[in-house]
């Protein structure tokens, strides 16, 4: 098991390093304590959900509470931009994102695997089908309206519920839009990788 430890030291990587070995000789056999980096900032929500900001620059984004799976990738941009920004004191630049990011949503200037939600597949086609009569689900919908047959277990789709629009596949020209009763429309961006 691995476990982090976060201090605020205002000292050198030396001190830090000294400080480390000594915690570390008084713990019991089979415990290590070891020195892993050092941040300009760290902001944490909650235990193990936090960011770290490297003092390059880079945005780093650690626990479910702050970043799922299926975050689509404007949201995952623009927290790592706000989490940046509050690292460094810059709520200016919070606002400002956010007010970028509402004016890419309303004027429709994203593409659409920026808008789309991310799924791991966790039924094959031929599972889905046989109990698709019972419950229709929104992520194997959307590969059937498509023209998708087959799939596998593991595969990964991106896909966003939509209205007025077409069925628009990854790198692929719009076709007509199909409705599937109770689920809404779609409109697709698939992937099977990331």
């Amino acid at each position: 098991m691995s476990e982090k430890l976060f201090c605020d030291l205002s000292s050198d990587r030396t001190q830090e390093r000294a400080l480390v070995g000594e915690v570390g000789a008084t713990l019991p056999d089979g415990v290590k304590l070891e020195y892993e980096a050092r941040y300009a900032a760290m902001l944490s929500h909650a235990i193990k959900n936090y960011a770290l900001l490297t003092y390059s620059g880079e945005v780093i984004v650690r626990g479910a509470a702050m970043r799922s799976s299926r975050s689509e990738p404007y949201g995952e941009r623009f927290l790592r931009q706000a989490l940046r920004c509050v690292m460094q004191g810059d709520l200016v630049g919070v606002e400002q994102g956010y007010q970028e990011t509402l004016r890419v949503l309303r004027t429709r200037s994203l593409p659409a695997s920026d808008v789309a939600t991310r799924f791991r597949l966790s039924k094959d086609a031929q599972t889905y089908l046989a109990g698709r009569a019972r419950q229709k689900e929104a992520q194997y919908e959307a590969l059937l309206l498509a023209g998708r047959r087959q799939w596998k277990s593991g595969e990964h789709v991106r896909f966003y519920r939509a209205s007025n629009v077409s069925i628009a596949p990854k790198n692929s020209s719009k076709v007509p839009l199909k409705k599937s009763p109770g689920l809404g429309n779609f409109r697709l961006a698939l992937s099977s990788a990331s």
